[in-house]
């Protein structure tokens, strides 16, 4: 089945000088109106419909709407085979996803919408000679395997699209069985592309089968994810499977899933993704190490994230950690900023605020046992965040042989630092006497951790304490109390403590405001607390139940200034109320 809607042809008389042939018989397309219904800005002037031969002609500019020609499925096809669009100047969202297409041509197309060509049976021949932009997905499962993409000649068996130059969405051309070799300098290669000068998002190539990939001109790469296997990149070497010369930053995943075993890369100064787990060491020093970047300054967003198959990372030259994720999930037992104290990953370098506020840098690494971090001011966002070795035990400002040691982290920053140690589940002791502020979430789901000295802080942020369950006392006053808070005057909205369900004690003479809702919700064994110094007019958000102290223990003893014995139209705040019915005894002050 063929659909030619053509234009600037005939010979005036509103027949076709040469009759072309197109078969409008599928469930879509049977009548003129039928198809201009699909066209947006298109007016058929001519159309011819005869058993078997059907022919449209166009004089207008038009664009293929959004699902125009949309099959059901893979396996519920819109049956075309052949698609040839003179004066269409764009192609819609998903316009011939899920067609049996091998041939398609658009001379005058710039634009190609998310999925246009998607999951077909196979595009062996394309004509694109204006197409300047690409959206994600655009022939994502859309090619044969044999289809090459040129720059510089069409034809049969070829994808022409040589007005293209950026290449900035994801999963343009996921072809899992994609072949042959990917070049923008060499017109010997299968896929030769020399004016594509951008590679700059997530997975725009899939496949198992490329033998060489060569980027020249090319200074920055992000997202060349490949499943291919590719044992060597490199920069200086025109022989590796890999060859980028002139880059100098790695974006995002740039090389996920390679195989690559060896990488020399001199020029790059910035890594934000390589994200490749056949690599066993990074090294700035060694040149015989899976990943050498002598050069690097900056590791960003999943720089080395993910590659579980790192047991070193030596970055003494390395001065900024930014974006998220950096170090997330690798192999490393160990970690250092110090040139004296030798880690599985050395970052000697890096400056005072090179680990300020960054998300899970060092996240979900199960391996991690101990990180000795002088000269860091913040403990960044979820930067510990489910680490769970069960010799990750410790967090230290003065003890050098703690787990994580950092003796000169302050938290200044007002966002940016929750979820540090959340769900490090093996932590057992905390003393951050110099930390004048923590993040929501902290120290959430450490259910192992029994002891915690923060000295220097003066607020309690929502969650910073749930499912604490090894905490027994709570105090302002006594150092051995289990968590020791002396200068705490206030909590966050909600839920610091919710579910700590071994707290017997709480005493906070110096809190004036203990927030809106449920912050001892769910602590069992909680049976002793007082807050004579609260100032709010109501213990919560009003003088109703605010399940301050839902399911506490069934008798215990509460002080509180007697404002909240009648501050409930004469009756007690909702929350003194509930302790009263469950038999507990209140001293107002």
């Amino acid at each position: 089945m063929r659909i030619w809607v053509h234009g600037g042809f005939g010979n005036g008389s509103g027949l076709a000088v040469t009759p072309n042939i197109i078969l409008l018989n599928d469930n879509k397309v049977t009548t003129q109106a039928s198809l201009e219904a699909l066209l947006t800005g298109e007016t058929i002037t001519y159309f011819l419909d005869e058993p078997g031969n059907t022919e449209a002609k166009s004089d207008t500019n038009y664009t293929v709407n959004n699902d125009a020609f949309k099959g059901t499925s893979t396996s519920v096809r819109n049956p075309i085979t052949y698609v040839k669009m003179g004066n269409a100047t764009a192609v819609g969202t998903s316009a011939f996803q899920f067609c049996s297409l091998n041939e398609v041509d658009f001379p005058n197309a710039t634009s190609i919408g998310n999925s246009s060509f998607r999951d077909g049976v196979g595009i062996e021949t394309g004509y694109f000679p204006l197409l300047n932009s690409i959206a994600s997905s655009g022939f994502y499962a859309g090619l044969k395997s044999t289809t090459q993409i040129r720059q510089d000649i069409s034809g049969l068996g070829i994808l022409y699209i040589p007005s293209v130059t950026t290449l900035n969405q994801i999963q343009i051309f996921n072809i899992n069985n994609l072949t042959g070799s990917w070049s923008n300098v060499s017109s010997s290669a299968t896929h030769y592309v020399p004016n594509i000068t951008s590679y700059s998002a997530d997975f725009m190539f899939s496949s198992n089968n490329f033998s060489k990939i060569e980027l020249t001109g090319i200074t920055s790469i992000n997202g060349f994810y490949s499943s291919g296997t590719y044992p060597t990149m490199s920069q200086t070497d025109p022989t590796a499977n890999v060859y980028i010369p002139n880059v100098d930053t790695l974006g995002n995943q740039s090389f996920g899933s390679c195989g690559i075993v060896k990488a020399d890369l001199p020029n790059v100064t910035t890594v934000r993704g390589l994200y490749a787990n056949s690599f066993t060491s990074v090294s700035q020093t060694d040149p015989s190490a899976s990943v050498y970047i002598p050069n690097a300054t900056t590791i960003g967003y999943k720089g080395l994230g993910q590659m579980n198959g790192l047991t070193s990372i030596d970055l003494p030259y390395v001065t900024t950690v930014i974006e998220q994720e950096a170090f997330r999930g690798v192999g490393c037992t160990s970690i250092s900023t110090d040139p004296a104290v030798s880690a599985d990953l050395q970052l000697n370098s890096l400056l005072p605020g090179g680990l300020n506020s960054q998300e899970g840098a060092f996240n979900q690494n199960s391996n991690l046992q101990s990180a000795y971090l002088p000269r860091i001011l913040t403990l960044g966002y979820s930067l510990f965040n489910s680490c769970q070795n069960v010799a990750f035990t410790t967090v230290s400002q003065t003890d050098p042989s703690a787990s994580v040691y950092a003796p000169d982290a302050v938290n200044t920053f007002t966002t940016n630092y929750t979820n540090v140690f959340s769900g490090c589940n093996q932590l057992t002791s905390v003393s951050l006497p110099y930390v004048n502020q923590i993040g929501s979430g902290y120290f959430q789901n450490c259910t192992s951790l029994a002891k915690i000295d923060l000295n220097a802080i003066t607020s309690i942020p929502p969650n910073s304490f749930n499912n604490c369950d090894s905490l027994i006392t709570v105090s302002q006053t006594d150092p051995s109390a289990s968590l020791y808070v002396p200068n705490v005057t206030s909590f966050g909205s909600t839920s610091c403590f919710l579910n700590a369900n071994n707290i017997t004690s709480v005493d906070f003479p110096s809190v004036i405001s203990i927030g809106s809702a449920s912050q001892f919700s769910g602590c069992s064994n909680l049976s002793y607390i007082n807050l004579p110094g609260l100032i709010t007019t109501n213990i919560g958000t009003n003088a109703g139940n605010q399940n301050m102290f839902q399911n506490t223990a069934l008798s215990g003893s509460i002080t509180v200034p007697v404002r909240y014995a009648t501050n409930n139209a004469g009756a007690p705040d909702g929350d003194i109320q509930y302790l009263i019915d469950r038999a507990w005894t209140v001293t107002y002050v």
